[in-house]
């Protein structure tokens, strides 16, 4: 029986809210809760103004309506339950890397018949390598990856905090950490052991990538990703999510043909990647190895609108672009590990551009000089990575590097 028909009968009607003072009546065009129909409610994702190593980090989840594209420079965020307004024009990154974080574990003793009985762990993952350089470069880093709630994991994670890596795309996942096992050849040239099968870097999902995890200026990603169906997905939304808010991409190559089952997608991998590109960054080996029939010229041709950087290894690097060709040699060193000569390469570079303000779409990304002092800076860094064994271990103190970028910045203010 409805309510009018209750009253009309004389039967008690079920509870009222009170009309009149406690109640305003509600205007043509609002919703239940007062608002005009077609506002959207505001958003409950976070934005992050102090890095999240001074506090928990915060669960996020993406309300309908949020948006971080930098088109739309102003939007609507919650903080503490209450609506307010952030400028999102500059991003609240520099830098943000997706893949494996992992632990690389060094054969100190190796036996005649391989590896020994005697391992160091080292922080490994291009993409963590990457971030963490970076951020003892003073720049704004995090590194989109899983790591397990276990001991190598909760180590991992302190680890990057500790080289002042933004958490917020640390994830912290039920599958265990990964662990690679090294061992080392003449010239300080590595060999890898993958114990990654159903790892925490091998589950990172689409969902698990948010808005503020990829609010960056560059957005660096490789091809190693896309191998796996689950962390395809993932991949292919951290790209897509970063490059519609304004991000640029950068690929490094990092071409490894035997993990591919089909080179075929390999190739279209590649090809997607390369003409979404502000920065590709391959080594010779790299392009050597895709499967095309003219590496060289595939690769130019795809790179019509980024600036195509390759290392030479110890005979240095080039980058071509609308500014031509620059070459830079590299320091001369002994090395011992060339484990993450090309990750620290490509963070000198990225830190020489932002010091440099050369961002893409600038007219300073557009010159030459600027991609010399990049360059100069990135064979720095890689051949200062090989003189220890783990992919960071010798860029713990980088103050001189630091002092040469706070340089760039004022020579070019």
């Amino acid at each position: 029986m409805r309510r009018s028909e209750a009253r009309r009968e004389g039967q008690p009607a079920q509870a009222r809210r009170p009309a009149g003072p406690h109640r305003k009546p509600r205007a043509k065009g609002e919703d239940l809760a007062g608002r005009s129909r077609g506002t959207a409610a505001p958003c409950p994702c976070r934005s992050f103004p102090t890095p999240t190593s001074q506090r928990a980090a915060p669960k996020l989840s993406r309300h309908p309506s949020c948006s971080v594209s930098r088109v739309r420079s102003r939007v609507l965020h919650c903080h503490v339950g209450l609506a307010r307004v952030v400028d999102r024009a500059v991003p609240s990154l520099d830098v943000s890397a997706f893949g494996e974080i992992l632990w690389d574990c060094f054969d100190e003793a190796p036996s005649a018949h391989g590896f020994g009985d005697r391992f160091v762990r080292r922080l490994g993952g291009a993409p963590a390598n990457v971030a963490a350089t970076v951020a003892r470069l003073g720049l704004r880093s995090t590194v989109l990856g899983g790591v397990g709630n276990d001991a190598f994991g909760l180590d991992l994670r302190a680890e990057l905090v500790r080289a002042g890596v933004d958490e917020r795309g640390i994830l912290t996942l039920p599958e265990r950490t990964g662990l690679t096992f090294v061992s080392r050849g003449a010239g300080g040239q590595p060999s890898f052991l993958f114990y990654r099968h159903e790892t925490a870097d091998m589950s990172v999902a689409s969902h698990h990538v948010h808005p503020a995890m990829v609010d960056a200026r560059y957005l660096v990603v490789g091809t190693s990703t896309f191998v796996e169906r689950k962390l395809r997905a993932a991949s292919r939304r951290f790209v897509r999510m970063g490059v519609d808010g304004g991000g640029a991409l950068v690929v490094d190559l990092n071409v490894r043909a035997h993990l591919w089952k089909k080179l075929e997608g390999l190739e279209q991998v590649c090809d997607a990647l390369v003409r979404k590109a502000s920065i590709v960054k391959a080594s010779d080996d790299d392009v050597a190895r895709l499967p095309v029939a003219d590496p060289e010229r595939w690769l130019r041709g795809r790179c019509k609108k980024a600036v195509l950087v390759r290392t030479h290894g110890e005979g240095g690097a080039t980058a071509i672009g609308a500014f031509g060709e620059v070459r830079v040699e590299a320091p001369s060193v002994r090395c011992v590990d060339a484990t993450g000569a090309g990750d620290a390469f490509l963070s000198g570079v990225l830190a020489a551009l932002s010091a440099l303000r050369a961002h893409p779409g600038s007219e300073r990304f557009s010159k030459a000089e600027s991609w010399t002092d990049a360059l100069r800076l990135g064979c720095a860094l890689g051949a200062k990575a090989t003189t220890a064994e783990g992919a960071v271990t010798a860029l713990e103190d980088l103050s001189a590097e630091v002092a040469l970028l706070s340089a760039l910045g004022q020579r070019d203010a």
